[in-house]
């Protein structure tokens, strides 16, 4: 990836290809929905939209790869590292989300896998012995009350938007996703955010096309399922990506972490305005303790890597 371009003209615009990128990203859980309100079954709108979007990625990469006279794959090795990525590790946790989708609500299922941090601190702390800071431990455990009294005040107020299994499931996304991007931000800088992106998510499709496949999992019908899986596909993840891998080349990751934090924003007013989702002050304060908490950490985190300390928490890392 290219530095971050000078000038605050360069940083304007990057930051607003952020925001856009986080606000794309957001729609996924609102595209899903749709899809399932038509009777669409989750690993078959999976198969689509990774199928779709890897299509792209793969042509964008090759006409990339013509135009700049450069090789279309990493080295084979690494290539091969990147599918498993995809295939092993990023696939059980959409699974978990999606899954979770079907019975939480897009705002609170969002908003829930914004918890990420926490676990990567976690991890960080047993995995690399990193001792964190007071400030850090003091942000996840704010961002874990938050998680409390966001899930407390939705079950207080209807069962289908906390049901907690799906509660159970989209926190275990949180954790696996923690996990992939610990994973992934010590090999995805060696390929390039578009050849790693486009192998990543090739190694998800080939994954769900045959979990699909394998369980009869049952694809769209009607218009609205397959804008349900369009959105997903184009917005929700070719846009997403693709704003997210320019506005890093004009932005430092560190300050486009903290502005994807309005993302799990994004969904709940997407939510409430598209699918009729009701919000109360007690759901609306847990969802601003947790995306609050988030940015000051991620700030602080921005810090360390300023005073050349390591960074793990960052979301957007993985795609340096």
């Amino acid at each position: 990836m290219s530095e971050p371009a000078s000038g605050r003209g360069g940083s304007a615009l990057g930051a607003g290809l952020i925001a856009i990128s986080a606000a794309a990203f957001a729609t996924l859980p609102i595209f899903g929905k749709l899809a399932y309100a038509s009777g669409t079954e989750p690993f078959a709108l999976l198969a689509w939209r990774f199928a779709i979007a890897s299509v792209i990625l793969v042509v964008t990469m090759v006409i990339r790869a013509r135009i700049r006279h450069e090789p279309l794959f990493p080295p084979v090795r690494l290539s091969l590292t990147l599918l498993a990525l995809g295939a092993f590790l990023l696939t059980p946790e959409v699974i978990l989300f999606f899954v979770g989708l079907q019975t939480v609500s897009a705002g609170l299922a969002e908003t829930l896998l914004y918890l990420y941090p926490a676990w990567v601190v976690l991890i960080a702390a047993v995995v690399f012995r990193r001792r964190p800071s007071g400030i850090t431990v003091a942000c996840v455990a704010v961002a874990i009350v938050g998680a409390a009294i966001t899930v407390g005040a939705a079950a207080a107020g209807s069962v289908a938007s906390a049901s907690w299994v799906g509660v159970a499931e989209v926190v275990g996304c949180s954790v696996l996703f923690a996990t992939y991007l610990v994973v992934a931000s010590r090999v995805l800088p060696r390929a390039g955010a578009l050849p790693s992106t486009a192998l990543v998510m090739t190694g998800a499709a080939a994954t769900f096309v045959l979990l699909a496949v394998i369980t009869g999992s049952r694809s769209p019908s009607d218009p609205q399922g397959w804008l349900g899986v369009l959105g997903m596909a184009l917005i929700g993840t070719v846009v997403a990506f693709g704003l997210l891998s320019i506005g890093l080349a004009r932005i430092a990751p560190s300050t486009a972490a903290v502005i994807s934090t309005i993302e799990p924003v994004v969904a709940v007013v997407l939510g409430a305005v598209v699918l009729g989702e009701t919000v109360g002050w007690a759901q609306v304060a847990g969802m601003a303790l947790i995306v609050s908490s988030v940015a000051v950490l991620l700030w602080f985190e921005s810090r360390a890597g300023g005073e050349g300390q390591g960074v793990l928490v960052n979301p957007v890392a993985a795609l340096e």
